[in-house]
């Protein structure tokens, strides 16, 4: 099996921490979001929210739940806490904090830019799960570029076959093309050779091979991995995919101390414009040069302090 699989894993709150920017932020920001994401206000916005909902019943479960409510209705209503200020964020939360008063200064313009997406019963349905997500990411960011067509096989899933569809426009693709990722771009490419199929794993032993390797990884890279399955860890980390969804790796937990400082100084700008009303996106890169030149200097002073 060495070199001839591929698997992505995903922890879900930080999953759905991403979508937090993804559905209150965006719908705001998206005449110019790339300037945002280009800075990665949506790792740290992502990062911190993690944080304040990863623990289970934690303080911020409540205002979890409602944001996830709204993320399958599209309806400020299902969202009190969020959208109407009947509740705050825990005291530690200060990023969740400035993205509620963000949500709550902008929430018409968030309505009405979500609109489209409340009578899309199977679009809502699924909006959450993660499955589709990672098979898009296997296809055209890894098994695409290295063959020269696929067939493929998926095992029976309610969330794959009501997506399935959207992959047709894949079938006899030949070209590459550039698939933006946030802060960067990648060369993509998928040459399906007809529509996905599905099956189950007791009339296709592929599926029972992937079944294994998918078990294995929701067991080693899950909260408690069981100490007799360390020693196969290291081969099915140079089977993972770039664009897993970890703690380590995803969210904030790459960027430098000035690049947290600049983007906090743009959230608290942003929340305030919001709370006035004002454009969200008038002069916005002035703001960016701003917070760094300032984070920067915070930085050289703690350093020569040092």
């Amino acid at each position: 099996m060495e070199g001839r699989y591929s698997f992505l894993v995903a922890d879900k709150r930080l999953a759905f921490a991403g979508k937090v920017f993804e559905y209150l932020m965006e719908p705001v920001l998206e005449d110019n979001s790339l300037l945002f994401y280009r800075h990665g206000l949506h790792r740290l916005v992502a990062g911190a929210v993690y944080r304040s909902i990863a623990t289970a019943g934690g303080p911020a479960e409540d205002l979890a739940l409602q944001l996830e409510t709204f993320m399958r209705s599209f309806d400020p209503a299902d969202a009190p806490v969020v959208f109407a200020a009947t509740g705050e964020a825990p005291a530690d939360a200060r990023v969740l904090g400035e993205v509620l008063r963000f949500a709550r200064g902008y929430s018409e313009r968030i309505k009405a830019r979500t609109e489209h997406l409340k009578d899309d019963a199977e679009y809502a349905k699924w909006v959450l799960d993660l499955t589709s997500t990672a098979l898009m990411s296997l296809l055209v960011n890894g098994f695409g570029p290295k063959h020269q067509q696929l067939e493929v096989l998926c095992d029976d899933s309610k969330p794959l076959q009501g997506i399935a569809s959207t992959f047709d426009g894949f079938i006899g693709r030949d070209e590459e093309f550039p698939l933006h990722g946030g802060n960067r771009v990648v060369s993509a490419r998928l040459n399906l050779a007809g529509p996905i199929r599905f099956g189950q794993s007791d009339d296709n032993p592929t599926l029972q091979i992937a079944d294994l390797i998918a078990g294995l990884a929701a067991q080693l890279y899950g909260r408690n991995p069981p100490a007799e399955l360390q020693p196969l860890k290291a081969d099915l980390d140079r089977h993972l995919h770039e664009d897993h969804i970890l703690p380590e790796t995803a969210g904030d937990s790459q960027m430098t101390a000035v690049e947290k400082q600049a983007n906090m100084f743009v959230l608290r700008h942003l929340a305030g414009r919001a709370a006035l009303g004002a454009d969200p996106l008038k002069g916005m890169a002035k703001v960016y040069v701003q917070a760094f030149k300032r984070a920067s200097s915070v930085g050289q002073r703690l350093r020569n302090r040092r």
